[in-house]
Protein backbone atom coordinates (compact mmCIF):
# COMPACT_ATOMS: atom_id res chain seq x y z
CA UNK A 1 0.00 0.00 0.00
CA UNK A 2 0.97 3.64 -0.23
CA UNK A 3 1.22 3.85 3.57
CA UNK A 4 3.69 0.93 3.57
CA UNK A 5 5.80 2.67 0.95
CA UNK A 6 5.76 5.92 2.93
CA UNK A 7 6.73 4.07 6.10
CA UNK A 8 9.81 2.82 4.27
CA UNK A 9 10.57 6.35 3.07
CA UNK A 10 10.22 7.73 6.59
CA UNK A 11 12.46 5.03 8.12
CA UNK A 12 15.42 6.49 9.97
CA UNK A 13 17.90 4.39 8.00
CA UNK A 14 19.07 4.05 4.42
CA UNK A 15 16.92 1.82 2.25
CA UNK A 16 18.44 -1.17 0.54
CA UNK A 17 18.04 -1.22 -3.24
CA UNK A 18 15.32 -3.90 -3.07
CA UNK A 19 13.36 -1.89 -0.47
CA UNK A 20 13.75 1.25 -2.58
CA UNK A 21 12.31 -0.36 -5.69
CA UNK A 22 9.45 -1.97 -3.75
CA UNK A 23 8.60 1.43 -2.28
CA UNK A 24 8.78 3.13 -5.69
CA UNK A 25 6.62 0.41 -7.23
CA UNK A 26 3.99 0.89 -4.51
CA UNK A 27 3.98 4.65 -5.06
CA UNK A 28 3.90 4.48 -8.87
CA UNK A 29 0.82 6.28 -10.09
CA UNK A 30 -0.35 7.02 -6.57
CA UNK A 31 1.24 10.39 -5.88
CA UNK A 32 -2.12 12.15 -5.71
CA UNK A 33 -3.03 9.92 -2.75
CA UNK A 34 -0.02 10.93 -0.69
CA UNK A 35 -0.01 14.70 -1.07
CA UNK A 36 -0.62 15.59 2.58
CA UNK A 37 1.75 12.92 3.86
CA UNK A 38 4.46 13.96 1.40
CA UNK A 39 4.15 17.60 2.42
CA UNK A 40 4.35 16.80 6.12
CA UNK A 41 7.23 14.38 5.55
CA UNK A 42 9.24 16.96 3.62
CA UNK A 43 8.31 19.82 5.97
CA UNK A 44 9.61 17.78 8.90
CA UNK A 45 13.16 18.15 7.60
CA UNK A 46 13.35 21.64 9.04
CA UNK A 47 12.87 20.27 12.54
CA UNK A 48 15.92 18.00 12.30
CA UNK A 49 18.33 20.67 13.50
CA UNK A 50 16.31 22.33 16.24
CA UNK A 51 18.43 22.99 19.29
CA UNK A 52 21.67 22.06 17.53
CA UNK A 53 22.80 25.62 16.79
CA UNK A 54 22.73 25.00 13.05
CA UNK A 55 22.27 28.06 10.89
CA UNK A 56 20.34 27.34 7.70
CA UNK A 57 20.67 29.27 4.49
CA UNK A 58 17.42 30.86 3.37
CA UNK A 59 17.31 29.31 -0.07
CA UNK A 60 14.89 30.88 -2.51
CA UNK A 61 14.14 27.65 -4.40
CA UNK A 62 14.95 24.98 -1.80
CA UNK A 63 13.07 26.59 1.07
CA UNK A 64 11.39 23.31 2.03
CA UNK A 65 14.29 20.89 1.59
CA UNK A 66 17.62 20.69 -0.19
CA UNK A 67 18.77 17.20 -1.15
CA UNK A 68 22.46 16.53 -1.77
CA UNK A 69 22.94 13.72 -4.29
CA UNK A 70 26.27 11.95 -4.75
CA UNK A 71 26.63 10.26 -8.13
CA UNK A 72 29.52 8.42 -9.79
CA UNK A 73 30.79 10.58 -12.64
CA UNK A 74 30.00 7.86 -15.19
CA UNK A 75 26.36 7.49 -14.11
CA UNK A 76 23.96 9.15 -16.53
CA UNK A 77 20.67 8.08 -14.91
CA UNK A 78 20.55 9.19 -11.26
CA UNK A 79 20.57 12.96 -11.77
CA UNK A 80 17.68 12.95 -14.29
CA UNK A 81 15.79 10.51 -12.02
CA UNK A 82 16.10 12.85 -9.03
CA UNK A 83 15.00 15.78 -11.20
CA UNK A 84 11.95 13.76 -12.34
CA UNK A 85 11.06 12.88 -8.74
CA UNK A 86 11.28 16.53 -7.69
CA UNK A 87 9.13 17.56 -10.66
CA UNK A 88 6.55 14.84 -9.91
CA UNK A 89 6.22 16.07 -6.33
CA UNK A 90 5.65 19.58 -7.67
CA UNK A 91 3.20 18.73 -10.45
CA UNK A 92 1.26 15.82 -8.95
CA UNK A 93 1.34 16.65 -5.24
CA UNK A 94 1.74 20.42 -5.25
CA UNK A 95 4.92 20.09 -3.17
CA UNK A 96 7.26 22.94 -4.05
CA UNK A 97 10.47 24.17 -2.50
CA UNK A 98 12.59 21.08 -3.13
CA UNK A 99 15.98 21.26 -4.83
CA UNK A 100 18.61 18.66 -5.74
CA UNK A 101 22.30 19.46 -5.42
CA UNK A 102 24.41 16.95 -7.33
CA UNK A 103 28.12 16.25 -6.88
CA UNK A 104 29.99 13.78 -9.03
CA UNK A 105 32.25 11.14 -7.50
CA UNK A 106 35.15 11.12 -9.96
CA UNK A 107 35.83 7.63 -11.30
CA UNK A 108 37.10 6.35 -14.65
CA UNK A 109 34.70 4.77 -17.10
CA UNK A 110 35.52 1.12 -16.50
CA UNK A 111 34.14 -2.32 -17.24
CA UNK A 112 32.00 -3.50 -14.29
CA UNK A 113 30.38 -6.45 -16.05
CA UNK A 114 32.10 -8.97 -13.77
CA UNK A 115 32.82 -9.23 -10.03
CA UNK A 116 36.45 -8.11 -10.39
CA UNK A 117 35.51 -4.95 -12.27
CA UNK A 118 32.76 -4.13 -9.80
CA UNK A 119 35.15 -4.72 -6.87
CA UNK A 120 37.61 -2.23 -8.42
CA UNK A 121 34.80 0.32 -8.70
CA UNK A 122 33.81 -0.25 -5.08
CA UNK A 123 37.42 0.36 -4.03
CA UNK A 124 37.60 3.66 -5.95
CA UNK A 125 34.37 5.28 -4.75
CA UNK A 126 35.45 5.74 -1.09
CA UNK A 127 38.54 7.62 -2.30
CA UNK A 128 36.36 10.37 -3.78
CA UNK A 129 33.08 10.25 -1.82
CA UNK A 130 34.15 12.60 1.01
CA UNK A 131 35.18 15.36 -1.40
CA UNK A 132 31.89 15.03 -3.29
CA UNK A 133 29.89 15.14 -0.04
CA UNK A 134 31.75 18.26 1.11
CA UNK A 135 30.92 20.02 -2.16
CA UNK A 136 27.21 19.24 -1.76
CA UNK A 137 26.95 19.91 1.94
CA UNK A 138 28.51 23.35 1.61
CA UNK A 139 25.01 24.29 0.38
CA UNK A 140 23.67 23.30 3.83
CA UNK A 141 21.53 20.50 2.42
CA UNK A 142 18.93 18.82 4.61
CA UNK A 143 19.45 15.33 3.24
CA UNK A 144 22.25 13.35 1.62
CA UNK A 145 21.54 10.59 -0.90
CA UNK A 146 23.94 8.39 -2.79
CA UNK A 147 22.75 7.37 -6.22
CA UNK A 148 24.35 4.45 -7.94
Amino acid sequence: TVRDALALAEADRPLGIAEHWRAMKRLDGSLECVKSTAVSMVDSTRSNDRGKGVSRSHDVLGWRAKVAVLVPSTNTVVQPDFDDIRQAFKEQCGVEGLTNHVARISIPNMDISDNDGFAKLQAMIPLEVDAAAERCMSAQCDHLAMGM
